[in-house]
Parts: C-alpha cells; structure tokens; sequence
C-alpha cells in the first residue's frame, strides 16, 4: 500500500484559528487579496500560511505471507507461517521563504549600542544573542534567507514465524472429546529513522542555503520558543545538533499449550499455558496461564420442554494470568550533544540521559476472572451477559522523578490496579411489524469501573501535575481521576480565592506544594457507563439503519480560561478573548453573582509575585477549579445509513449485485448545556478537530 497526504504545519491548526481568531481578522479585503495582521512581529494571513507551512507525509507498507498445512496423520496436523512486512515512512514539515513562521527569524529591530532602548531584538527569542559578541550585542538573524524544512524518515522490518501443531486425541469416543494444540512463535521489529533539520530552505529550487549561525544558535541557547524543539522526556533533542538518528529493536519468543475437553456437547473444559519472552525485560520467559469451563445447559433432557420459551443456554467461566512486555526496554537511553563554550580550547561533548536504566522492570501482570451467560429469550432476542474482575499488577509506566537526578521521568513498574464491570448484548431478531417492514435492532451496554490500589514509586507529584486537565492516577482513586481546586468565589475586588484543606480562604498555592488536600476529587475521566444501539428497519429492497452511542458517568474539564497561563497571553488583539468574559466582575458587589474574576493588571501580578505565587499559582489554580469540571456524558447520533438494492436490474446486466446507498456520519450529539457546543470527545481526547458531519453517497455494483 501507498499513501500520500499534504497538511497544515505543527504551527497552523485551522480548527485552532478558527476557535481563537478574533472575528476582526478577515483572510481577505475587500478587494480580495489576502489581508495581513501582525503576528511574531510580522505579516499574517491564515490562507497564505497554510499555502506556505505544511507537511507532507508518504508511507508505503509491503507485506507478504507463506502459510504452511501439512497433514501428518488424520487426527494430527501441521502448520507454519511465515510473514514478513517492511514499512517506510517519510515526514516533511516546511515553512517556506513567504510563511509568516519563517519571516519571524528576520524581524530586526534598531541597535542600541547603549542598551537603553527595548526594541524588537531584545522581544524576539527567534533571533540570537551571540556570546562571542560584547554583552551578546546586536542579536542577528539565523535565518536572512530561505526557510525551514524538517525531515524525518522510519524504515520499519516486521516478521512473524508460528509453528504449531494440532492434535485430536479424542475424537467423540462415546461422546468424548480431547484436542490439543502445541506451537511456537517469534516476532521481531526492528526500525530505523533518522531527523534533518535544514535553515535556509528555498522552496523554488528546492535547496537549502545554510547559515552557521542556526547551528550555533541550536548550540549555545538556552530559551528556545518550544515549537523549535524536539521534546524526549523533558529534554530537547535538537541541543547542539540538527541532525540525530534512532534505533528500535524489539523482538519477542513464546511458546504455547492448549488443551479442550467437551463431553456430549454439554461440558466444556479449556486450559491454556503460554510461556513469553522479550528483549525489553531482564526476565526472561514469564508463564501465563488460562483455564476456563462452560455447560451447554440447552443440551440438557430438563431444557427441552422450555426450548419456545428459552433456549440457547450457556454458562461459562475462565480464570487466568496474562502478561504484558510493555513499551520499552531496562537499557539506558541517551544522546550525544555538543558542548559549545566561550572559549573554544574547552569544547566538548557531552552525554545526555534521556531515560536512566532500570533492571529490575517486570512483564505487566494481569489476573483475570470473567462469567458469563448466553441465551435466546422466546426465539426472538439473542442475550449475552458478562461479570469481570481484572486485577493488574506490575503495571509499567513513566512517572516524574526529583529533578536533581537529572531526568524528568523514569519508567517504573508502578503500580497494581483493579477492574471490574458488566456487559450486556442484546441481538433482537428481526420483528415482523406490517407485510415486508422488518425491524431488528442491536443494543449493548456496559459499566466499568477501576481504582488504583498501589503506587509502588513512592513519588510525591505537585498539586499542579495532579490537578492537570489529563487527570493523575492516584492511590485507592481511579486511574484517570480529575482533580481541582475548591473555588472560594471572589473576592471584594473582584480575584478569584480558594479553599484550602483546613477549609481556610487563601490566594492560591504554591507551585512547589505537594499537599494533596488541597485538592477536590471531582470524579473520573474514564466513561462508568458505555453503549449503544443499532435499530434497522427493511421493507422489500430498502433498510434503513441507524447507529447511537452514549457514554456516562464521567466527568472533563473545560478548555482553559486563562489561554496560554501568563498575563501577556491573555489579552491579545489578533485572539478572541472567552465568552465568559462578558460575565465577569466589574464592580464590588458583583461577587455575590458571579464567579468570573476581573480583568487581571500588571499590579494585581507583582501583588501576588511579592507572596510567591507566579504564573502557574495564578492562572493554572484558577484553570484547574472545581467550577471548571462538567459532566461529559453524551448521547451521539453516529450516523444513518441508508440502502437500496437492484436485484431485476443485476440480473438483467449479468451482476450478483447492485445497490446505492447514502450514509450521514456525526449527526448530532446531546451533552451537557455546560460545555456551550463544545464536544466532550475532543476534550477528554486533546483531538485538533472534533467529529465533523459528512455525507456520503455510494454505488456497488459486484460480478
């Protein structure tokens, strides 16, 4: 397979623009040329930048398969495969000559030797401040020409090999039978990839005109805008380089036993033993196991008299240990980097752990226990019931560390969890309603439900990392808890106050504090309640369908109040400022109607920096309150599809078949008031673009 696809860049999210833009800014003017704002100190225009900031992706995947049968004996039979799948991904972002990101590298401001003035050069962290120069003076442009182009290429190798053999022992002997089912199987992947970063990109030759000032500037500073780095667990993979390659190599081993057992039809007896190994852990070979039961009870003599009424019955229990080899290995990982100094004689390089090594990861552990019941009710609804309790152990998972160790992360098997629910189905067969109208219809719903039982890290986060919009996992909490600070109102003059856990009124709260009462539970991320339901109606050559879905029980926060966390990301001329804003406090007074605070100055930020509370005290704190948190059930009208078959004119034009049909995707969706249109899945998901209508129209013709 093949695939080809151009998109806006990183930096351009049309969905984004089109949420925040302020309504002032037209794409074009009225005499339909684009129309500019400023934006990095320089010219703007979302339709341009979309034209000249963008990326392109092709991938190609070949895969190839040789199965082998062979049958050995009548009761015994051999079989193989071997497949094999080699994937190569290429990924190019530019910002051409003419986008407004690249222009941003060149917007120089007046020098002033004497340091006097604030201009452009000392505002625009795109421009470099070079430390060979006296006091790092004029910043220069790393980029007076061209643009930027970003390469980043996986060449992937897969391949599977299975031998097993199957076995009937047992072949109905007086209604016994025993089968099993011995194999082996290895897979390996391996990839390769490498990223190119280029300044000086010209996009009408296609060449790059580099200068070796972008290096340096790579190398030696310190505060470069976060869409210029390339982020690893807190680190910058592009400190003192452009160019970095990767390597990927995992490759697992396993052996298997399976044994059945079913007397009459009736009982039924299944065990399973499973042996896995991987690369990715020092334990080598970690058995798992499974053995599960069921009773046809349909088949008994005492059923037959209720075969109208019920039918189809079957009870069936299992109970085993799986095991997972997680995502990455107990090796090292680390990176090469330049150390660049002022005096050269003293450059280096350096090694810079990005993941320190920990011998001592385990495979993910997992107990499961699951019953079940299955059965026709009245030869009309087809019924499917399962109880489960799923208790993890082990579990893998990169948790913060102390800074000082010199890492932000470190992957920890951290923690054992447990998860129960229940599931229904119902399958309901097609009711005849009146002549050919048919209705049939499928439902299915389940509830869930998962806590925290131990946290092996013994880390203590801050209250901030706990009370982020992705929710925290937290001890005898669910895994995807949401967490809040408990909102006070506001104050006389008009700022936001918040209880803290002795109930007292307070400002806010130290970034640093890790005391978790100060924090509300406000309820879980994760859906307790989940379903559906698919009604079909058919009459002659026609069926209508429709699809639902609903999710409930769980709770999400809204997008951020305060965008961007610091004073001057709040009001900006070329950003819609949040509709709560018309509610807020204007007045003393107002506090006893709403809980919207004033508009923030310089004053009231230097008021809270004297009692140390910066930007994450006053704006995450107030972003992150309990006020903040709705519930993020909804009901989603999926889609409606309908179809219509031809089957005189296939037959006349020699088809098996020929149909058209239409189908209507993301109709509609009924959640919380709260959320003013904005849709749950795309806030619990971070997605760019939420769910879009489409419509589609369809020819099918089969010979």
């Amino acid at each position: 397979s093949n695939r080809n696809q151009r998109n806006p860049g990183t930096q351009v999210n049309p969905f984004i623009y089109a949420r925040d833009a302020s309504r002032n800014m037209k794409p074009y003017d009225s005499e339909g040329n684009f129309e500019y704002y400023k934006r990095g100190y320089t010219d703007f225009n979302i339709i341009n930048e979309i034209n000249n900031n963008y990326v392109t992706l092709n991938n190609s995947d070949l895969l190839a398969q040789v199965d082998l049968k062979y049958q050995l004996r009548e009761n015994l039979k051999i079989t193989g495969i071997y497949n094999t799948r080699q994937a190569k991904s290429d990924v190019t972002e530019i910002q051409t000559e003419f986008s407004n990101y690249a222009n941003q590298f060149r917007q120089l401001g007046p020098f002033d030797p004497e340091g006097f003035l604030l201009t452009v050069n000392d505002r625009n962290n795109r421009l470099f401040q070079n430390p060979a120069t006296p006091l790092y003076l004029p910043a220069v442009s790393v980029l007076p020409e061209g643009g930027i182009i970003d390469q980043e290429g996986t060449t992937s190798k897969f391949y599977t090999a299975r031998l097993q053999a199957e076995w009937d022992a047992l072949q109905d002997v007086k209604g016994h039978s025993l089968n099993f089912l011995l194999g082996s199987e290895i897979n390996s992947n391996k990839q390769s990839g490498y990223f190119d970063r280029g300044y000086g990109y010209l996009s009408t030759s296609r060449t790059t005109t580099p200068n070796y000032l972008a290096l340096q500037r790579l190398i030696q500073a310190t505060d470069l805008p976060d869409d210029e780095k390339r982020p690893y667990n807190g680190r910058n993979l592009l400190t003192g380089t452009n160019f970095y390659p990767t390597e990927y190599n995992r490759t697992t081993a396993s052996y298997y036993i399976n044994a059945s057992y079913n007397y009459k039809s009736r009982y039924a007896l299944q065990l399973s033993l499973r042996n896995d190994a991987a690369n990715v852990t020092l334990s080598r070979f970690t058995p798992t196991w499974s053995a599960g039961i069921a009773w046809n009870v349909s088949n008994e003599k005492f059923m037959e008299s209720l075969e109208s009424k019920i039918s189809n019955v079957k009870l069936r229990a299992s109970y085993g240990l799986i095991g997972n080899d997680g995502a990455r290995g107990p090796a090292l990982v680390a990176y090469l980097n330049n150390i660049t100094r002022v005096y050269p004689d003293y450059n280096a390089t350096g090694v810079s752990i990005l993941e320190p090594e920990n011998t001592d990861l385990q495979f993910e552990k997992e107990h499961i226990l699951n019953i079940g019941l299955d059965f026709t009710l009245f030869e009309l609804a087809d019924i499917s019931t399962n109880v489960y309790r799923r208790n993890l152990f082990d579990l893998l998972g990169s948790r913060p560390v102390a800074p000082s160790l010199g890492y932000a992360s470190k992957t920890f098997n951290w923690a054992n969890m447990r998860n129960e629910g229940i599931e229904l189905s119902i399958n309901l067969r097609p009711v005849k309603l009146v002549s050919d109208l048919t209705l049939n219809m499928v439902m299915n719903v389940a509830y869930n439900k998962n806590i925290v039982l131990s946290d092996a890290t013994g880390n203590k986060p801050t209250i901030y990392q706990i009370a982020g919009p992705q929710g925290y996992a937290l001890e005898g909490r669910p895994r995807s808890g949401l967490y809040g600070f408990k909102l006070a109102g506001l104050s006389s003059d008009g700022l936001p106050q918040y209880y803290n856990g002795k109930g007292e009124i307070v400002q806010a709260f130290p970034a640093s504090s890790t005391d978790f009462s100060n924090l509300e539970y406000q309820g879980t991320r994760d859906p307790k309640y989940s379903g559906g339901f698919t009604p079909t109606l058919k009459y002659k050559n026609m069926a209508l369908s429709a699809a639902f879905i609903f999710n409930a029980g769980h709770v999400v926060r809204l997008a951020d109040f305060y965008r961007g966390g610091s004073l001057n990301s709040l009001f900006r001329d070329d950003q819609n400022t949040p509709g709560d804003f018309a509610d807020r406090w204007t007045a003393p007074g107002d506090e006893r109607f709403t809980i919207i605070p004033r508009l923030i100055t310089d004053l009231d930020i230097d008021n809270y920096n004297r009692v140390g509370f910066f930007n994450e005290s006053i704006f995450g704190t107030y972003n992150a309150n309990n006020m903040r948190t709705v519930n993020a059930s909804y009901l989603r009208f999926r889609n409606l599809n309908f179809q219509y078959s031809f089957p005189k004119l296939s037959k006349r034009l020699g088809m098996q078949s020929f149909t058209i049909s239409g189908e209507a995707s993301n109709i509609a969706i009924w959640t919380s008031a709260r959320l003013k249109g904005q849709d749950p899945e795309t806030l619990l998901g971070g997605l760019n673009i939420p769910p879009v209508k489409s419509f589609t129209i369809s020819l099918n013709a089969n010979f």
